[in-house]
């Protein structure tokens, strides 16, 4: 049976103190296993979840939403209560309950991915005949039920990358606040004392920096609400906290991932404004996007924007995602996989050149089908001077996406590199009809056609590539060259005193 991977709100729910019950008394502890199973099962049932898998005395279940999830654990914990203060005799039936939002993978009937590991290390900390929550789910039914959610602090789950914020209901937990609050009065005074050297040190070094100033090679990421309208801007703030979760699991120890509070109107509607809010944030990487309802569909559409504008992929878009009046986790899932993947994509680009050992590592983590990893494991090859794979490399991405316009120009590169002209030639027109207004497609396809002695030829790819970019030197200085050719001298000469007065103004060019 073919696996298959979904976004799910995941409930994981265990017996407190089996084990030791198990020890004391073993007939009877089944007994009650068996009614703890005949009670829970029809709940999860009515809450429209999937029982996946019964672990001894824990369940692992799914549902549609957080909120069919989260309602379905509080319905649990009460039903409890209430067979356990009807039986006062009887041993109580107490049971955790952890609740996540995300990736799980079915096959062959057992059920793994990180919604499931996080679920159940949820469960071990919830108090018992409690609920405790992540802050994707959180952040999800906290505006939709009305019931009182504490606050857990942050804490490290073992064997998961980062510190997570948990949430408890029920079970008498305890925030973090009211524990300093009857903690010893030795902890106060102590506190008062770091927090005063603190403050001093402070105004000693200067004003501190940014949580998020550039940092070593660490890359910085910030999440913002998905722009939306009405009830869709609730669906924003929901999906920025799923992507910031989805973010932290992809990127494990290697960024670190924020997400942004800002009003509406300073929400980003362009790449050029959410580089704004990145700079002012000193961050690397920005994801972010937007709701759309109309006629009964909701279209969304995922964003990333680097602080680089210089880099191959500064600006990606995701495709858009259609689905009923309110996107369901069929939508928001396709949503995170795909940002998420734009997200890797957009980290190995960064460190393609200065670390290709770490781009590579990002790679990894997307699936060998996925176009642009090939494209970009061919940008390796190619910047390691290894021509042959990274044409082979390159073959497979075009294969996968033919409309990869990057792709069929970079593979056009590689054939020129070991003198193919022909086919050299055919992707790089290839690439320039898939992304015309590209000079750098127009650009390389001229030279091809000089390489192959069709001169004409060069000098139309080329001067298209000086009309869309007339401050690069190099293609100025090289339509010259092929004006020379022509004899077309006081065209020519126009051509290099323009490309000598860029190279003075120390124009970049495009990297060769």
């Amino acid at each position: 049976m073919a696996a298959t991977q979904r976004l799910a709100a995941v409930m994981f729910s265990d017996i407190f103190g089996y084990s030791k019950m198990m020890a004391e008394d073993e007939p009877a502890t089944l007994g009650l296993l068996d009614e703890h199973n005949s009670l829970l099962v029809p709940i999860i049932t009515r809450h429209g979840g999937r029982a996946l898998k019964f672990v001894g005395d824990a369940i692992l279940s799914v549902y549609p939403s957080a909120v069919d999830a989260t309602r379905c654990a509080i319905a649990t914990q009460e039903a409890l209560e209430a067979r356990n203060a009807a039986r006062p005799g009887d041993k109580p039936l107490v049971v955790r309950i952890g609740l996540h939002v995300g990736d799980v993978t079915e096959k062959d009937g057992d059920a793994f991915g990180s919604g499931v590991n996080i679920a159940a290390r949820l469960q071990a900390l919830a108090p018992p005949g409690g609920i405790c929550l992540s802050s994707a789910v959180r952040d999800m039914v906290a505006p939709q039920l009305d019931v009182e959610i504490a606050d857990m602090g942050e804490h490290r789950l073992k064997n998961i990358a980062g510190r997570h914020r948990l949430f408890a209901i029920g079970g008498g937990a305890e925030s973090p606040a009211r524990r300093l609050r009857r903690a010893a009065p030795w902890l106060a005074a102590l506190l008062l004392i770091m927090t005063l050297l603190a403050v001093r040190s402070a105004f000693r070094q200067g004003t501190p920096s940014s949580p998020l100033e550039m940092t070593g090679t660490r890359l910085n990421v910030v999440v913002a609400p998905f722009l939306g309208a009405g009830e869709a801007a609730k669906d924003g703030l929901v999906l920025q906290s799923l992507l910031a979760h989805k973010l932290e699991e992809l990127m494990e120890e290697d960024a670190a991932v924020m997400s942004l509070k800002l009003p509406d109107a300073e929400l980003p509607r362009t790449h050029a404004e959410a580089r704004a809010i990145l700079k002012r944030a000193g961050a690397h990487m920005m994801l972010w996007g937007e709701i759309a309802a109309s006629g009964g569909e909701t279209r969304l559409r995922s964003f990333v924007t680097l602080a680089d504008e210089r880099r191959m992929w500064a600006n990606m878009d995701s495709d858009a995602v259609r689905e009923g009046a309110s996107p369901g986790f069929g939508a928001k899932d396709a949503v995170m996989h795909e940002a998420g993947a734009l997200a890797l994509l957009s980290a190995a680009d960064l460190y393609r050149e200065s670390d290709p050992i770490r781009a590579l590592g990002y790679l990894k983590r997307l699936p060998d089908v996925s176009p642009y990893n090939q494209f970009l494991r061919g940008l390796i090859l190619c910047d390691k001077g290894e021509t042959r794979r990274c044409a082979e490399t390159l073959e497979r991405a075009v294969r996968l996406k033919p409309g990869l316009g990057l792709a069929w120009m970079n593979l056009g590169k590689a054939y020129a590199a070991e003198k193919r002209w022909p086919e050299a030639e055919a992707a790089l027109e290839k690439a320039a009809a898939l992304e015309p207004q590209d000079a750098r497609a127009w650009f390389y396809l001229g030279l091809c056609r000089r390489g192959r002695g069709r001169t004409a030829a060069a000098r139309e790819a080329l001067e298209r590539a000086a009309a869309l970019d007339p401050d690069d030197a190099e293609t100025r200085r090289r339509l010259a060259e092929v004006l020379a050719e022509l004899g077309r001298g006081p065209e020519a000469a126009r051509e290099s005193a323009a490309a000598l007065k860029l190279d003075k103004a120390k124009s970049a060019g495009y990297p060769r």
